[in-house]
This record gives C-alpha cells, sequence and structure tokens, in this order.
C-alpha cells in the first residue's frame, strides 16, 4: 500500500501532539516541547532525505497544532484524523499499532486491524473498556478486547495434573452452579487459564489420554466458546495429544485439530498451552503451570488432589466482580481526608448484569466499607437509583466515601456475596497502591489518554445521595405515621 507524502507528514504530526499531549499533563510550550522530544531524532532521519528543511517544517507543523488545540485533548483529534483517511482497509501490521506507530499490537479487532493495549482503552467508550469500532477503517467491533480493569483482580484457572476429562466437566458444573448467575457463563469469571497435557507439580507426561485434557478445555471452553456438554461429548474419543512435524498444529483425535499458532488471535482470556514441553501463549509472556498463588488476587485449581472446592471458590470468583475506583486524588489538608470511591462491577451492561444486581437488590445485600481499623460503614449493595441506570443499559456504579488518614492506609471494602461478607478485588487496597494502579498519580499524563470522567462520576454521586434522601425520608415517614396511628 502507497502513502501520499502530504498524508504522512500530517500522520507524523498528529503523532507528535498525541504523545506530547496526554489527557491530564500540563500545557507546556510547544517550541520547547519539541526541542526535548523530537529534534534530536528528526535531525538524524533528516540526513537520509534530500531535503534539508525536515526538521525545520515539522517544527512549524508541531507549533501550529499544538497552538491550534491549546488546552484540548489530543487522542480525539487524532482519532478524528485516521478516521477521515480512509485508507487503512488493506494496511495491517502484527509488529506496530497503526494508531500510535509505538508499541506493538495485542487486541485483535473483527476487522483484522490489531491495537496496542493503551490505543484500545483510549479508543473504548466511557467507563467501558471494550472498543465499539475500529479507529481506522470505523467497522463494527464485535470482539472482546478482554482488558482488565486496572484495579480489579487478576483471577486465574489452572487445568492439568492427574485429572480425568469427567472431572474438569463435573468441576466447572459446580463451579458455575454455585455462581448462580445463568447469563454469565462460568468461563468469563477468568483473566488467566492455564491448561497443560502434563502434571503441573512434577512436570511428568501422563499415561492415559483422559487425563491429558487441560489444554483441550482451555482450547475448546476459554478459546473457541464451547459448551460444556459439547466438551463431554468429545471426552471418550480423546486421544493423546500429538503436534505434527512443525511442532505447532495438535491432535487430540480426528476431528479435533487446532493450529495452537493462532491462538495469539485471541484476546481474552489470558491462555497459556502446554503440549508436549511446546508452550503456546496468547500474552506478551506465558503464565507459568507452576503459577504461585501471591501473583494473581484468586488462583483456582482442578488438577486432581490440588483440586480447589467448587462451593469456596465461587463465594471467591462473585465477590471479585465488584472493585473500586477513586473518583479523585485525598489532597489530606486536614488530619483526616475523605476518599471518594466508587464501586464497579466488571459484568458489562446487558441482561447478565441485570440478573445480578436485581439478584442483590431483591436479597438487600449490603455492603461494608472502612478505612484502616476504623468501624464498618454498612449500607445497600444495590441502590434503588443504581438498578434504574442498569435497567437502561448504564454500567453499575454504587459511591460512597472513606475517612483515611494517609497515603498508607487501607481501604477495606467487602460485600454480601454468597456465603456471607466476602472481600471484593484487591481488598483490603492500600490508598497508595490504588493510585498508582489506578493511574492517578502520572504527573505527565496516562499513555492511553484517559480522564477521571469527573462529569460521570458526580452524576452517578448525585443520584446515589438523591437515593439516599429518598430511602431517609421514607423512615421518617413511617416512624412517624407509626407514632400517630399509635396515638389514641
Amino acid at each position: 500500500m502507497r502513502i501520499r507524502l502530504g498524508c504522512t507528514v500530517r500522520l507524523v504530526r498528529h503523532l507528535m501532539h498525541l504523545k506530547a499531549r496526554t489527557n491530564g499533563t500540563a500545557v507546556f510550550k510547544p517550541q520547547r516541547t519539541f526541542e526535548r522530544l523530537y529534534q534530536a531524532s528528526l535531525s538524524r532521519v533528516q540526513k537520509r532525505f534530500v531535503r534539508n528543511d525536515l526538521a525545520d517544517r515539522a517544527y512549524e507543523l508541531f507549533v501550529e497544532m499544538a497552538m491550534q488545540r491549546r488546552g484540548g485533548l489530543s487522542a480525539p483529534a487524532h482519532l478524528g484524523f485516521l478516521a477521515r483517511q480512509g485508507s487503512w482497509d488493506e494496511c495491517h501490521s502484527d509488529e506496530t499499532c497503526l494508531v500510535c506507530i509505538a508499541q506493538r499490537p495485542s487486541i485483535h479487532l473483527t476487522c483484522g486491524h490489531r491495537l496496542c493495549r493503551p490505543c484500545a482503552i483510549a479508543c473504548s467508550g466511557p467507563g467501558s473498556y471494550q472498543v465499539p469500532r475500529c479507529p481506522l477503517c470505523r467497522t463494527r467491533n464485535t470482539r472482546c478486547t478482554g482488558i482488565r480493569p486496572p484495579t480489579a483482580s487478576a483471577r486465574m484457572l489452572k487445568l492439568g495434573g492427574s485429572v480425568r476429562g469427567k472431572t474438569v466437566v463435573q468441576f466447572l458444573k459446580e463451579l458455575g452452579r454455585h455462581m448462580g448467575l445463568a447469563h454469565y457463563p462460568v468461563e468469563k469469571h477468568f483473566d488467566i487459564v492455564v491448561g497443560s497435557d502434563i502434571g503441573m507439580s512434577h512436570w511428568r507426561p501422563t499415561t492415559h489420554a483422559a487425563n491429558q485434557v487441560g489444554a483441550y478445555f482451555v482450547q475448546t471452553i476459554f478459546l473457541e466458546d464451547w459448551s460444556l456438554a459439547d466438551c463431554a461429548y468429545h471426552i471418550p474419543r480423546l486421544a493423546d495429544p500429538k503436534l505434527d512435524s512443525k511442532r505447532s498444529v495438535v491432535s487430540f483425535g480426528k476431528g479435533l485439530e487446532w493450529d495452537l499458532t493462532t491462538i495469539k488471535h485471541f484476546n481474552t482470556p489470558e491462555a497459556t498451552l502446554v503440549v508436549q514441553n511446546r508452550v503456546f501463549y496468547n500474552a506478551d509472556q506465558p503464565s507459568s503451570a507452576t503459577h504461585e498463588l501471591e501473583s494473581t488476587d484468586i488462583a483456582v485449581r482442578c488438577q486432581g488432589t490440588w483440586s480447589s472446592d467448587p462451593q469456596s471458590a465461587a463465594h471467591h470468583l462473585f465477590a471479585s466482580l465488584f472493585y473500586i475506583e477513586l473518583m479523585d486524588l485525598p489532597k489530606f489538608y486536614a488530619a483526616r481526608e475523605r476518599a471518594r470511591v466508587h464501586l464497579h462491577c466488571r459484568v458489562p451492561p446487558g441482561p447478565a448484569l441485570l440478573e445480578l444486581v436485581s439478584g442483590l437488590y431483591r436479597s438487600r445485600a449490603q455492603v461494608y466499607y472502612r478505612a484502616d481499623d476504623s468501624n464498618h460503614v454498612s449500607d445497600l449493595l444495590v441502590t434503588s437509583a443504581a438498578l434504574a441506570r442498569c435497567r437502561t443499559g448504564e454500567r453499575f456504579a454504587r459511591a460512597f466515601e472513606i475517612q483515611v488518614g494517609s497515603m498508607a492506609s487501607s481501604i477495606d471494602v467487602r460485600i454480601d456475596g454468597l456465603g456471607g461478607p466476602e472481600y471484593i478485588s484487591n481488598c483490603p487496597y492500600e490508598l497508595q497502591k490504588l493510585v498508582q494502579d489506578q493511574g492517578l498519580d502520572c504527573v505527565f499524563g496516562r499513555k492511553d489518554h484517559r480522564d477521571l470522567e469527573r462529569a460521570e462520576m458526580s452524576s452517578f454521586a448525585m443520584f446515589e445521595a438523591i437515593d439516599w434522601l429518598s430511602r431517609a425520608l421514607e423512615g421518617v415517614i413511617g416512624l412517624w405515621a407509626t407514632r400517630l396511628s399509635a396515638e389514641p
């Protein structure tokens, strides 16, 4: 594909401003910014061209654009420029993200284009990590990006060891039954899955095909979206897994063959398959088959005698669907400061979320929160205002304030889950780490150009306050009515 020189110059200009003006950073003089970030690099590039005014021309264009967009956001302007070009349909790269031309892509879209993680987040909607349309060709994207919110816990499932196929099916069925979410299948509850055809604890090959099912289940259920019934149907016909001469195509029997190199085309979950000591993965690096529990918030195992209890695992997974984010950075002008916190849910808007929050609303489930050793404050987990927003297709959000003493304070949030109060994702959460994970300490802006979405958060908080006042008034009116009826 050939791109016009004039288009290339404008593209480079937009890319320079995109890098120099991330969301949330202070506005510096464009002249000094260009000299600091680009002057040396363009001078080296200029030596390869006949024209000797490349750096000077780029300087003029950069300063002109910076002055035009002073105080504005660079990411929306850059994405708009890309969409107007209309010349990206046949331009693809597996090595470079074509949005920023700076990072290696890892997110696959329906149209075939690939984005890096920061660009995928920048292209997603407010409060979402799903890319609705390709920023290059504007094709509607139906593939899940699989991006985990930065303050949500990592949930791992390990399949392997001396475990039979029917045991895995029964384990996953029990796990789903205890979760009790008909519209949210069990495979959606994991961010990382590891499947192996060998014993994960001792790395010794097993001798029976029915025991070598870890990679089979990861490939079928978590990557190919097979149902448990489909997987169970093929288990009696499973043969010893064999790799072809190129050691890339695995066969579990007739009609059960997969090219494992295509695993990189799947965004979610982060999968690692180990077949005959050959490792295949779709992340930047493989998750170890002997991954330790402390490296993830939740690790569920189906590994024979090392298997987790399905009921206990379901309780932890249910609570981990919820995570917290700060609405802004605490200032600590006083000895104790109010940390404004939002509670979110990882289930996207739709029937599954409505099923979840409706059940919690009917059971009047509580949320308990505090900082350090103070007393827990309890309130309704799902208010009528939060339920109403979910019914209109919005994501779940619950706002509250916690008194904290310093950045070293730990925020403790629990919810009434399936078996009583359970810690939500990453809780207790040290405030300093929460700030770092959320990117609120990025002085020069975040790479994904995300803002705090203060306007959206303020509206959520306003609706929560209105809902709280309504419930308080209902209580007062009910008390008066009781007293009036008791009077002679």
